[in-house]
């Protein structure tokens, strides 16, 4: 079973001893949740830079409405800087948020044994849970079918997605994305975004050279695993799925006949597709199905231009 990270809480790992390095860059997670606080945790984010840049799962900040960050009582508005679907990335900035900035590690993958800390931000409270590297360039088809990703043995839980996996040196070495059950072990295997992706993300925003995403233009309803395809919930004016006829409550059972059972990977095949191409919809409809061919669009990036 493979199920992403999403809201609620997390809880402090009885015993054990953190790292100072990684207890000092703890606070530099931060929670995220909507609707001026009222959607409570919906996952969590990495301060990378001192003038409120926060790097977040793209399935968390694309939850489709603003994302704010909540920090010491405080509800901080965000607006997106960037982001890759294909990769999960999504890069925010929230003016006015003064927390420690965690450090990007260099270069270099981890290793099947290393001993690593996955931190996320939740409801009542935030701790580093102790893990250890299983895999790592390890590519999930039905996760992120063009990334290759770290597996971490680890105890998570839902709102650690957008929480940071680091390093004995505190340092940033992946992006909390997902979590899956191991049939081998009673700990589940935590999925993170590598450093070497991060960075490369973060070169091609600097450089304003992030490769064109492919774009439909709807928001989708949680839950975000679905057995039975995922509910539009509000369509962008003026997007590709507007002028497909695509309406809200509508609920997208496959795309070029692949099932849609989980957001992130929906998003991720949408955008690694070329602005110009067509992709098919099924479309569940008051009882019926109906079949949309739409043409995807270029994917806006909004302080990009």
């Amino acid at each position: 079973m493979l199920a992403v990270l999403a809201s609620a809480a997390v809880a402090v790992e009885p015993g054990g001893e953190t790292p100072a390095p990684v207890r000092s860059a703890a606070p530099g997670v931060v929670a995220l949740t909507a609707g001026n606080g009222i959607a409570g945790s919906i996952g969590s984010g990495v301060v990378i830079g001192r003038d409120g840049l926060v790097l977040a799962a793209d399935h968390v900040a694309a939850f489709g409405a603003a994302v704010e960050v909540r920090v010491d009582g405080r509800i901080i508005p965000t607006r997106t800087v960037a982001r890759d679907p294909v990769a999960d990335l999504h890069l925010l900035q929230a003016a006015g948020l003064d927390r420690p900035v965690v450090s990007i590690a260099e270069a270099g993958s981890l290793q099947a044994g290393d001993r690593v800390w996955a931190i996320g931000a939740g409801a009542i409270g935030m701790t580093a849970r102790a893990g250890t590297v299983t895999a790592s360039d390890q590519v999930i088809d039905e996760l992120l079918p063009d990334v290759p990703l770290t597996l971490v043995e680890t105890p998570l839980r839902r709102g650690d997605s957008g929480g940071a996996l680091l390093g004995l040196d505190g340092r940033l070495v992946g992006l909390l994305t997902a979590v899956r059950d191991s049939p081998d072990s009673a700990t589940a295997i935590a999925a993170a975004i590598p450093g070497s992706v991060i960075r490369r993300f973060l070169y091609r925003v600097q450089e304003r050279r992030l490769p064109p995403r492919g774009w439909l233009g709807v928001e989708l309803d949680t839950p975000l695993l679905s057995p039975s395809g995922l509910t539009i919930s509000s369509i962008h004016t003026g997007s590709p799925a507007a002028a497909a006829g695509l309406r809200a409550g509508d609920r997208i059972i496959a795309i070029d006949d692949e099932p849609v059972r989980e957001t992130t990977l929906f998003h991720a095949r949408v955008a690694g597709r070329s602005p110009g191409e067509r992709v098919s919809l099924r479309i569940g409809r008051s009882g019926t199905v109906v079949e949309r061919s739409i043409t995807v669009g270029h994917l806006p990036q909004p302080m990009m231009r």
